[in-house]
């Protein structure tokens, strides 16, 4: 608060108080018996402060606030001077209140109860007596910068919202306004005369539009999403004989790349698997190809695993591996074991814990452990268990060296994906794959209480109410039944809010 402007918006000569964290200007005149109404706009600076109305004051530490709170309506008593003396008597979250821009907040003091109104919608209501009488004004709490305006008093207040007939005829003059260029003087002069009410009602539409244009950003991307769950999903289907690992770890990366050309790096691979073939001797055994494929990768291209930024997602993209000649071991190893496979070389996935590699396995002779992430490195028994035990602390069990199925690698790329995604707190990216991971494994409730989470936390009621009935319908071991019910009534009530908006 400044306090110049804060005293200001009051007219009589206003009083400042300061104690116990807050500071007041109180109006010095009597408000009217009940009822009455007051009000004012406010913004806040950070939505992480308070600032807002008082009634019912004593002039010291005791009296009434209404005012946004971190996002919240709370409406509190404060019965002293420290915190150990205020009673939050509600606290609600409103659709109706717009962060960061200038709220209509108001009270309506009745006899017998206090209602609260954000933007002229009914907030919150108490039948709380504690004190009955006393000064009117604002408040700011502790580091709180706010700004106040058209403070106000009266038995009955006027809406802060323009006339329905108004806004209509503005948003009509409104529809004039060409796409491609600027407003003409023709124009501005027909919303002149209805003064700041045709600023806030155009900007009220921008917003609308706004929001608009980003719920159709959000179908676009859905639409998209759910077209690579299908490809992804009929990619993987057969054995591990008959899936193109390419094919699929691309469609991966076409969750964050609409873009992104599968077909164009297919033939890509599929034209580094032929040049390599080129340089072979027409009886060239599996060793001389394994050496050959080694030398195109390593040697003559440079591919090896990224070290600066590791956690970076284009080392999980395979088109940006492709280009970029660098990635994470497991991506490199994909690209390792499909090359092998075009060149007709038994190379399998190896998953160990926190740190992927490969195993040659010839027809004949012994197989060999293979480190892509190490440019081709060749590792023994002793050496991998020295890669688990340096990564993860853990010690090499048999079941690290079992052969991956392809199905499992791209599991294991989206959860690197997740992982990324919950590092930066991108609950989209998070949200987007997820959703693959639950359509490639529909049974793992780990993974759908997770997906109900961000849901919920991204607004999208009506999937999290489906991802709660899955819980009721399957009952996975530990499922609290009774809590769920609780949650998806909750649920419903939020969806029934949002459609009300």
């Amino acid at each position: 608060i400044k306090r110049p402007r804060l005293g200001a918006v009051l007219s009589n000569a206003a009083v400042v108080c300061l104690f116990g964290g807050r500071s007041l200007v109180l109006w010095t005149a009597d408000p009217p018996e009940p009822p009455f109404e007051f009000g004012v706009q406010v913004r806040l600076a950070q939505e992480d402060g308070a600032a807002g109305l008082v009634f019912h004051s004593d002039g010291g530490d005791r009296h009434y606030g209404f005012y946004p709170s971190s996002g919240n309506l709370r409406l509190s008593r404060f019965d002293g001077p420290d915190v150990f003396s205020w009673n939050v008597l509600e606290q609600v979250t409103s659709e109706h209140y717009r962060p960061g821009e200038w709220n209509a907040i108001k009270v309506r003091v009745e006899k017998d109860r206090i209602r609260c109104f954000v933007n002229d919608e009914l907030a919150i209501e108490s039948t709380d007596t504690r004190y009955t009488s006393g000064k009117v004004g604002l408040a700011k709490f502790r580091h709180t910068e706010a700004e106040f305006r058209n403070f106000r008093i009266a038995e009955n207040l006027p809406p802060s919202r323009p006339p329905a007939e108004t806004v209509k005829r503005i948003r009509e003059l409104a529809a004039e306004l060409s796409l491609d260029a600027a407003a003409s003087g023709e124009l501005v002069e027909k919303l002149l005369p209805h003064g700041d009410v045709s600023g806030n009602v155009l900007r009220e539409q921008a917003r609308e539009l706004e929001q608009r244009a980003e719920r159709l950003r959000e179908l676009a991307a859905d639409i998209h999403t759910r077209r690579i769950h299908g490809e992804l999903q009929k990619a993987l289907k057969g054995g591990d004989e008959t899936i193109d690992l390419v094919r699929a770890a691309l469609l991966v990366a076409a969750l964050d790349n609409e873009e992104l050309d599968v077909d164009a790096y297919l033939q890509t691979a599929d034209r580094m698997a032929a040049a390599i073939r080129e340089t072979l001797p027409p009886d060239a055994d599996a060793a001389t190809t394994l050496a050959a494929l080694d030398a195109h990768l390593f040697e003559q291209f440079g591919y090896h695993g990224s070290r600066t930024n590791y956690y970076d997602r284009s080392n999980s993209y395979l088109n940006e591996v492709i280009d970029d000649r660098e990635g994470l071991p497991i991506m490199l190893s994909i690209l390792y074991m499909e090359l092998a496979r075009r060149l007709d070389l038994n190379v399998v996935g190896v998953g160990l814990p926190g740190h992927f590699i490969v195993r040659f396995e010839p027809a004949e002779g012994e197989s060999q452990l293979i480190d892509p992430f190490d440019r081709g490195a060749r590792l023994s028994r002793e050496d991998a268990a020295a890669l688990v035990a340096q990564n993860t602390g853990a010690k090499l069990e048999e079941e690290h060296l079992r052969p991956q199925s392809k199905r499992e690698m791209v599991l294991r790329v989206l959860q690197n994906l997740l992982s990324v995604a919950r590092r930066e707190q991108d609950e989209r990216g998070q949200l987007r794959y997820v959703d693959l991971l639950v359509a490639l494994e529909p049974a793992a409730a780990e993974l759908r209480a997770y997906r109900a989470d961000l849901l919920m936390r991204t607004r999208r009621y009506a999937e999290a109410i489906d991802e709660v009935d899955w819980f009721l319908r399957e009952k996975p071991e530990g499922a609290d039944l009774a809590r769920l019910r609780e949650l998806r009534a909750a649920l419903e009530r939020s969806l029934a809010g949002e459609g009300d908006e």
